[in-house]
């Protein structure tokens, strides 16, 4: 699936997005689309060409086979494959190289996951602790339902 750029003036951000979920990656789709008609709308002189792909082996295929390189790659946690992130990682690495970064995402709260994945040379995890390690102190709604009935931290007024 390939979501093209609104507009064939400005920067071009080109985006590698693996989601294995179709649902998931339609809403991704979706998501892009949007956004580069509102910064067309706008003014903004900046567009998102994005290449969703299923798996794992499309991720490595699609890096193979760019026309251009591609400026963000963006992975699943959980790519539906044998492999595990931290492998998939250490893949995806060997072939863009260090310069570019590498976004781990989930539709779950698998925070824990991607801090594994997070360790090897290179990558670089940015987001909310796993739910078991957040101070509940900081989130009342957490401290309430100690965390079982959200996949994330609900703010307080005072965010």
């Amino acid at each position: 699936m390939l979501v093209e750029p609104e507009s064939r003036t400005g920067a071009k951000l080109n985006v590698l997005c693996a989601e294995d979920n179709a649902f998931e990656r339609s809403a991704i789709a979706e998501l892009f689309r949007s956004t580069n008609e509102t910064y067309l709308a706008n003014g903004t002189p900046m567009q998102f060409e994005v290449h969703l792909v299923p798996s794992i082996d499309a991720v490595l295929a699609a890096l193979s086979t760019a026309h251009e390189p591609f400026s963000i790659v963006m992975l699943d946690v959980n790519l539906g494959s044998d492999e595990s992130s931290e492998t998939i990682i250490g893949l995806v690495r060997e072939e863009v190289g260090e310069r570019v970064p590498i976004v781990l995402f989930s539709a779950t709260a698998h925070m824990d996951q991607a801090r594994v994945a997070s360790a090897r040379p290179g990558a670089r995890v940015v987001g909310p602790p796993p739910r078991a390690l957040l101070p509940t102190h900081a989130f009342p709604h957490a401290r309430r339902c100690g965390g079982a009935c959200c996949s994330a931290p609900t703010r307080t007024s005072r965010s």
